[in-house]
């Protein structure tokens, strides 16, 4: 069985942190099923993460983007703030906790990896094309990347 995962916040963004491939040995001569992981990272996305900068906790008084200003107040309470999504300068977390990522749904289907490519499409250009490299030949098997 092939195998794809990704990581979104609970407002709905999507990242490039947990994200992977594994293609199976019997790819292209076989493999009958394909299964994508879905994960949710428990702490606010990039965008508002700059709004909350210093804080400790979530304060009611924090006007945030629309992606998370829709989220119940409780949610957003719940939210790490340990956990930091934004990349520095060399596109590496520093902070992660996890016990925040949490698996929301397995999907077994034939057309996982059309939802899986929303995430590829913020990886690095090298490992974009490199995925999109072994998608297109069968012949890769028992391969696969993580970030």
């Amino acid at each position: 069985m092939c195998e794809f995962s990704g990581t979104k916040f609970p407002c709905g963004c999507i990242t490039w942190k947990g994200s992977e491939y594994k293609y199976c040995a019997e790819r292209g001569r076989g493999c009958k099923s394909t299964m994508f992981k879905l994960f949710e990272w428990q702490t606010f996305c990039p965008k508002s993460r700059k709004f909350l900068k210093g804080r400790r906790k979530y304060d009611d008084n924090v006007v945030l983007p629309k992606c998370c200003a829709q989220l119940e107040k409780s949610k957003l309470e719940a939210l790490c703030l340990k956990c930091n999504p934004t990349p520095d300068m060399d596109n590496e977390l520093h902070c992660y906790c996890t016990q925040h990522m949490v698996c929301v749904s397995v999907c077994t289907d034939a057309n996982v990896e059309k939802e899986f490519e929303k995430f590829v499409q913020l990886w690095p250009s090298s490992l974009r094309t490199r995925y999109l490299r072994r998608k297109q030949d069968l012949t890769a098997r028992a391969c696969g990347w993580s970030l």
